[in-house]
């Protein structure tokens, strides 16, 4: 499953336009905040690493990936800890695929 839309459907309440507006608001603002843990990985930046896997937890919840929203709290949790990169950076790296078939999912499903 690359993606569950019950809590956007939710949110939505029946309004289709609404719904893409947040298909499309995730499809355009994940990609950016996941270059941006990437290069706080990279950096070996252990205070940007936690706050930028803490702001993506709430889209991932949003889209039905739990999956998703725990390997962020992961990373929050190691960027917080101060923990080794060696670990974080693997964590980042599935997250990063996992993020990606997603993302490519709902331009296809959407056509955006």
């Amino acid at each position: 499953m690359a993606y569950d839309l019950k809590q956007v459907d939710e949110l939505a309440d029946g309004d289709v336009e609404f719904k893409e507006t947040l298909v499309k608001a995730f499809v355009e603002e994940i990609p950016q905040d996941l270059q941006a843990l990437e290069e706080a990985v990279n950096a070996k930046d252990h205070t940007l690493t936690y706050q930028m896997a803490h702001k993506m937890k709430p889209n991932f919840m949003m889209f039905g990936r739990s999956d998703l929203m725990e390997l962020s709290l992961s990373i929050e949790k190691m960027g917080k800890a101060k923990q080794s990169f060696d670990t974080i950076t693997e964590s980042f790296k599935e997250l990063r695929v996992q993020t990606r078939v997603m993302i490519k999912a709902m331009v296809a499903d959407f056509g955006l």
